[in-house]
């Protein structure tokens, strides 16, 4: 969970006039394998429960974004059905939100960062979550998932 990890929630000056706005980005590259999938997953479902009045866009994505979905967190999570499994270059991911506009508050990235990171830093808040060893970014914050806690 986000509280968990001690993410403060980037506050820009109209967040109380409307819901915070969180994509989060599953990593569906072939390196990852459905135990993993299931662990994002969760963490998706916690990150949902923390925060009851948030508007997410449910990204999956490898070397393009396969599928999207947008929903409330009032609403019941979408189902996921695994697409992709195939590249692993973070950039389509960064390219969709800005071509969509969905302007975020925050990305949270689940992956195991063994990534090709987009050449440009995006406009706000980006923490990547890890099962991996890898911490090396470009930008953003790292947390690595710890499956105690």
């Amino acid at each position: 969970m986000l509280g968990v990890y001690g993410i403060h929630v980037p506050r820009g000056r109209d967040i109380y006039q409307r819901p915070l706005r969180v994509a989060i980005a599953l990593d569906t590259s072939g390196r990852i394998s459905n135990t993993m999938l299931r662990t994002f997953l969760s963490e998706v479902i916690n990150i949902i429960d923390d925060f009851p009045d948030v508007v997410v866009l449910l990204i999956q994505t490898d070397g393009k974004v396969y599928k999207y979905d947008e929903f409330r967190s009032s609403e019941s999570l979408p189902e996921v059905e695994v697409s992709g499994k195939g590249g692993r270059n973070t950039t389509p991911t960064f390219d969709f939100i800005e071509e969509d506009r969905w302007k975020p508050d925050l990305l949270v990235y689940f992956t195991d960062l063994d990534v090709d990171f987009p050449n440009h830093i995006p406009s706000y808040y980006v923490v990547w979550i890890t099962t991996g060893d890898k911490t090396d970014v470009p930008f953003g914050e790292v947390l690595t998932y710890d499956s105690s806690i």
